[in-house]
């Protein structure tokens, strides 16, 4: 095997690096391929992926050596990822857990509840890494990077005008369903382009001129006419100010500078000129801003506001309150589990459990923190993304460091900044977890590393061990790829997060078998008691069962086992617990309560009334915390509607309006004339406040033709209550 001396860098291409630059286009198709099909089915996606990077680790193991500390980085991020593993004895145990297992829950040996779903998720952390010490260990000259990032540029741009293509109003723009996730794309396609394109006009190849300009606008032109996502104008700007910085702006000068210049003009004349969305959004974020800090906040309220008044979306929903309010919460959470963190793939479980300042009052699910960074902290722990971090930070500093002492500064510098975007944009979003975008990076950061040189001037090769190490891991991704594929086309599960939702889907379907069996034996005339081995329900609990088994932490599978047990006298115990254990799970969530109760009206409406009391304290804390106004009465009119199925209910509503007069409006007019007539006189002495008195009283004498409420008013001379 040759390589090459520092004095054939401008002209000559080793044996080394032609096999480099085919491990680098192999793993731009496969980027590209994730990047296209981003909602593939994971199973089979990452069959594709782990079978094809596996063959590439086999038949072309690393050129160059990769620097110890980066081994040991990188090692060291995987093996702290897997901390959780550890016995939950050596951790503290967190307060929701204990509920959680009071109630009977087994959360298993680990300090990670759900380690099948860790598993699952650290696989694709291991793999990832994997693949970054891979390419890492790979380099190509300047003519190889610039052909490789001109690949990179034109598939972007061949992504981008499909979707621009296939965009129609009103729908998400790009492949990802999130529209931010396509801005980082452009952005990274961009900032590629500019050093692209600026390598071309320096060699002075008209093809390649043509090859990077194309594409390059076309993604420019969809972050400011198309995209809706402010993030890409934003990255775009920072990605352009970094690349400028770091290429040095004395090297714009000639026929690069002026190029770029006109694109420029092009670009701000576009953008502001083209009645876009994006444009809007950004007008209504400078807006809300300015007036959100002209708005009282909740404590500065005079005595003559009330919170109604400050129910206005513009005032009470400024931009990035919602974000750092989940911010805020996360960092909570970080806080109770600092070094194993909750697991991976495990936030969206957790996070209710330190959900106050986030508190929806549309019972929405937060299923990440808005940052990548911020959900790695609390899936993977402190240290893990420590570990990240510094690898991070020496890899861009090592390529910066030798790309700025490079001739093709401007190329170099342009895959660094594309790569850079996707860390940035990960800060205050969660486009990392893309693995076409997370890939797309890697192999910028890769490609944009220089040759290092022994003193003798030869090129630093691997050990021996190092090819067979990736060899033998070579094969191994493979063959997992390959089975996952193989169980794809088989139509079997293998992963766990995937085998919860089947068994859910077939406990759910069960179900339906069961209402249909019902139905027909009424309709022939007869009982319907199949034997306990040919029940369908009974095989949907089994199925719950097994899906809890995977997902102890899902909600919704402890309702559903809760509602099914229903069907059955001797589960009623089952129905309760699975209740309570999703009410521990989701403590904010004000529909929980009332689903649940809906479920119990029928068996036993004391518990329905119990769960409807429940149901309104957590509303007055959520419109306490969000200041929606409206979220008491609604979730009140909904108890009102659900108790008409149990009318003997009603009664027990009235202590839930307490002494707010719309709810008991509202109880007036659902109930009859002689219920209200028996239980207002009661409520109306427990009121201290005399104008609700009064105002309660006038509703009541309205709605009631008996002599009732005179007779209540001339018992009560003191109150002073007038017959209107």
């Amino acid at each position: 095997m040759s390589y090459r001396t520092p004095s054939s860098l401008a002209t000559d291409t080793t044996d080394a690096e032609r096999r480099s630059g085919v491990v680098f286009s192999a793993f731009l198709a496969f980027a590209m391929l994730a990047l296209a099909f981003p909602e593939m089915a994971p199973q089979a996606l990452q069959g594709i992926l782990w079978t094809g990077a596996g063959l590439v680790m086999v038949l072309f193991p690393p050129e160059s050596r990769i620097p110890r500390s980066w081994w040991l980085l990188g090692c060291g991020f995987a093996a702290a990822s897997a901390i959780g593993f550890l016995p939950r004895d050596w951790f503290h145990l967190t307060e929701w857990r204990q509920k959680l297992e009071d109630q009977g829950l087994d959360t298993g040996p680990y300090a990670f509840v759900q380690a099948s779903l860790a598993i699952e998720t650290l696989a694709g952390y291991i793999v990832t890494t994997i693949v970054a010490l891979f390419l890492l260990g790979h380099r190509v000259g300047t003519r190889g990077h610039h052909q490789l990032l001109l690949a990179f540029v034109t598939g972007t741009g061949v992504l981008t005008a499909a979707a621009i293509a296939l965009h129609k109003p009103g729908d998400v723009f790009g492949f990802f369903p999130n529209r931010n996730h396509t801005a980082t794309l452009l952005a990274m396609g961009s900032c590629a382009g500019f050093g692209a394109l600026a390598q071309a006009i320096r060699v002075r190849d008209a093809w390649r001129i043509a090859l990077a300009a194309v594409p390059t606008l076309l993604c420019l032109y969809a972050i400011v006419v198309v995209c809706e996502s402010r993030a890409g104008v934003l990255l775009l700007a920072v990605g352009s100010f970094l690349w400028l910085a770091a290429t040095g702006f004395r090297l714009m000068g000639g026929h690069a500078g002026k190029a770029l210049l006109l694109i420029a003009i092009a670009l701000v004349g576009t953008f502001l000129t083209v009645d876009s969305r994006v444009k809007d959004r950004l007008k209504d974020t400078v807006e809300k801003i300015q007036q959100s800090a002209d708005a009282p906040s909740p404590g500065q309220l005079s005595a003559g506001t009330s919170p109604g008044d400050m129910a206005s979306p513009e005032v009470t929903e400024p931009p990035l309150d919602a974000r750092l309010a989940i911010y805020k919460d996360t960092l909570q959470m970080i806080g109770h589990e600092p070094w194993s963190g909750v697991g991976p793939g495990q936030f969206s479980r957790v996070f209710p459990q330190y959900r106050r300042s986030s508190t929806a009052s549309n019972d929405s699910i937060c299923l990440h923190p808005e940052s990548d960074w911020l959900l790695l902290l609390a899936e993977n722990g402190g240290l893990a993304t420590g570990w990240l971090l510094a690898v991070v930070a020496i890899v861009f500093i090592t390529a910066g460091r030798r790309a700025w002492r490079g001739r093709a500064r401007a190329l170099r510098m342009g895959s660094l900044v594309a790569a850079s975007l996707l860390c940035l944009h990960a800060t205050f979003d969660v486009p990392a977890h893309r693995v076409g975008l997370a890939w797309s990076a890697i192999l910028l950061v890769a490609s944009a590393l220089r040759t290092s040189f022994t003193q003798e001037g030869d090129e630093i090769p691997p050990f021996r061990s190092a090819r067979w190490f990736w060899r033998s891991t070579g094969v191994l991704l493979a063959l997992t790829g390959a089975a996952l594929m193989v169980l794809q086309w088989r139509g079997d599960v293998a992963l766990p997060s995937r085998q919860a939702l089947a068994h859910l889907d077939r406990a759910r379907l069960l179900h339906e078998q069961d209402q249909i069996a019902q139905k027909a034996a009424a309709a022939e005339g007869r009982d319907y008691q199949p034997a306990p081995q040919d029940d369908p329900l009974e095989a949907a609990l089994a199925e719950i069962g097994r899906a809890l088994r995977i997902t102890p932490l899902d909600p919704h599978a402890h309702y559903l086992q809760g509602a099914l047990a229903l069907y059955f006298d001797d589960k009623q115990a089952l129905a309760a617990r699975s209740f309570a254990i999703q009410r521990i799970l989701l403590p904010d969530r004000v529909l929980v309560p009332i689903d649940q109760a809906r479920a119990w009206l029928v068996s036993n409406p004391n518990r329905s009334i119990e769960l409807w009391q429940e149901a309104m304290q957590r509303a007055t804390a959520a419109e306490s915390k969000t200041m929606n106004q409206g979220l008491i009465s609604r979730t009140f009119q909904t108890i009102l509607k659900d108790s008409s199925q149990s009318p003997g209910t009603l009664p027990s509503l009235l202590p839930l309006a307490g002494s707010d007069p719309n709810l008991v409006r509202r109880w007036i007019a659902a109930v009859p004339t002689d219920l209200s007539d028996s239980a207002l006189p009661g409520l109306l002495l427990q009121i201290s406040d005399p104008s609700k008195r009064k105002e309660i009283f006038g509703i009541w004498s309205r709605r009631s033709k008996s002599p009732v409420p005179r007779n209540f008013a001339s018992a009560h001379p003191e109150f002073e209550l007038s017959d209107p």
